[in-house]
């Protein structure tokens, strides 16, 4: 492999992959970026085998090929470079980087000991929006359980219905929901699981002014725009019957203003027990 790239695409490459890569691991591959150099441009990869990135950065490939190299050190020795373009060449496991006087030589893990990437097909997948993606996270994945007792609270519920999609997460204790449409006519009517880890990656990623196209192979779903993907195992199992805790009769109704009410809850919580964190809230 022999290719120039810019210094600016390199270190965003390597700033989209590097936060798959797992901080501690028994598989020292792990630990590594794929690359593979095409006609046009680099893919990058990167994995902790229940989630996983692929980015593409344009690049001057004058010869193709692939190595893997330990993700964290390519990125602090990038993010120190001048910026000027930068020369990436193998020589067997090794991968070599030349920047002005700058030059590195790093050693790297076969190729074909890095993990297979999901099969996905996202021919047969349907698109959402970025913004209506991003607002469901933001809304409910925060009320997602940590405990590993009940593995199935570990994720978020992503329901797909007829022209409208939920997301729904709870730890046995708090509950958030959001709803919006659909915005696409081929979404399957199905449900998924989604680790929260893989929907941080994908509200880092993706712009919420893009669409997104999804599709799901075997036990795993994919996100792709603008050549990013991501990658994620889905957690297997039935959901709770969440509907059964919401009160369907309820005729208590209160109309807060929401910053005042936030800031409230905040100063109450800094008196709050450890272990329950309850406040007590009186309408009059």
């Amino acid at each position: 492999m022999n290719c120039l790239i810019t210094r600016q695409n390199l270190h965003r490459g390597l700033a989209a992959v590097s936060a798959s890569i797992p901080t501690k691991t028994t598989l020292p591959v792990l630990s590594n970026i794929l690359f593979e150099a095409g006609q046009d441009g680099i893919w990058m990869s990167g994995t902790d085998l229940d989630v996983a990135v692929r980015v593409w950065v344009p690049a001057e490939v004058k010869d193709q090929g692939s190595i893997t190299a330990p993700g964290k050190k390519l990125q602090e020795i990038v993010r120190e470079l001048a910026d000027q373009p930068v020369e990436l060449s193998t020589r067997g496991d090794q991968i070599e980087l030349r920047c002005g006087k700058s030059h590195f030589k790093l050693n790297g893990l076969p190729v074909d000991s890095f993990p297979t990437l999901p099969e996905v097909d996202f021919e047969t997948g349907w698109s959402v929006k970025g913004a209506d993606l991003h607002g469901l996270i933001k809304n409910t994945s925060f009320a997602v359980s940590s405990e590993e007792s009940r593995p199935i609270l570990n994720g978020v519920l992503w329901e797909l219905r007829d022209g409208h999609m939920r997301m729904v997460a709870t730890n046995g204790h708090r509950l958030a929901r959001k709803g919006v449409a659909a915005g696409s006519s081929n979404a399957p009517s199905a449900d998924f699981i989604v680790p929260p880890t893989a929907l941080q990656q994908v509200q880092r990623l993706f712009e919420g002014e893009e669409d997104l196209e999804v599709a799901k192979g075997g036990n795993h779903l994919g996100f792709r725009a603008d050549g990013t993907e991501v990658y994620t195992r889905l957690i297997e199992g039935t959901y709770p019957n969440y509907e059964q805790v919401i009160p369907k009769d309820n005729d208590k109704f209160a109309v807060v203003d929401k910053n005042a009410f936030a800031s409230a809850v905040r100063r109450m919580a800094v008196v709050a027990s450890d272990q329950t964190h309850r406040i007590r809230m009186a309408f009059e």
